[in-house]
């Protein structure tokens, strides 16, 4: 049980820190004067569910399974956003290193390839929370066996 607690407690530190370098950087880069008010509703509704993230990572045995799910489905879905769709989206390619057209598409090919399987690789991570979540609850209904006997 000892092992499982200090397993857990690393484990919400390394979700909990990614989270909270991207509203940082999310806080930082964001140049919202010239955006629509759906982009700026979007960027809000994005920075409450990276903070509602974290919180959610820290007293993550507190909280219900279904609300884990709602809260990492939410940042999948709004991670997209931002990561593609909004002003700062740092997997858009914003410039090429070359003016030869066949270097150019090769660049744009890799950086599509590997902006596709960063995302991936980091929503499958945000998804990881309701699972340790659900694991974390049929853990606590095990019986508890004393050391005596």
């Amino acid at each position: 049980m000892r092992n499982m607690k200090a397993s857990l407690f690393v484990y919400r530190i390394v979700y909990a820190v990614p989270l909270l370098l991207i509203l940082i950087n999310a806080l930082r880069s964001s140049s919202l004067e010239a955006s629509s008010k759906l982009e700026i509703a979007l960027f809000g509704f994005f920075i409450a569910t990276l903070a509602l993230g974290v919180f959610t990572t820290l007293a993550l045995p507190h909280i219900s399974l279904s609300l884990v799910v709602i809260i990492a489905v939410s940042l999948c879905g709004l991670f997209a956003w931002y990561g593609w769709y909004s002003v700062a989206a740092p997997f858009v390619l914003r410039e090429l290193h070359t003016f030869d057209p066949v270097e150019a598409a090769a660049e744009i090919r890799q950086h599509r390839i590997s902006s596709c399987l960063e995302y991936s690789v980091f929503a499958l991570w945000l998804m990881t929370l309701p699972l340790v979540r659900h694991f974390l609850g049929r853990l606590s209904r095990l019986p508890v066996h004393s050391g005596s006997g």
